[in-house]
């Protein structure tokens, strides 16, 4: 497993070295250690059930490579207020957009500002 720090604290995992090897059971087996030991699931039903979940008003949107302008497999786009917290789409004023390459590295970011 190796590990990055990226900007604002946020840290990257990478389980395995290539992405399409997800379905490898050594790399299935370190996704599922990596689920019980995260809690990810647990922590991905509250938030479903939650009342703040609305799929349809997402803070942070990822798409798959069909939305990809510069040759990536994964867009990832998070929304921001003037004060700089991630919000709803319908309250942000700016979002980041970061998009992924087959490595899990960025390929292309931009903010753009939300009318």
């Amino acid at each position: 497993m190796l590990k990055n720090e990226l900007e604002n604290g946020i840290l990257s995992i990478t389980l395995f070295d290539d992405i399409w090897d997800y379905d490898n059971p050594e790399n299935r087996a370190k996704q599922w250690s990596f689920r019980r030991y995260t809690g990810i699931d647990e922590i991905a039903h509250a938030l479903m059930n939650s009342r703040q979940c609305n799929i349809h008003d997402p803070s942070i949107s990822i798409e798959t490579e069909m939305a990809c302008k510069h040759g990536g497999v994964r867009l990832i786009t998070y929304y921001y207020n003037d004060n700089g917290d991630l919000v709803q789409k319908t309250k942000a004023t700016k979002c980041k957009i970061y998009e992924f390459g087959a490595d899990g590295n960025v390929i292309c970011s931009s903010e753009e500002i939300l009318k």
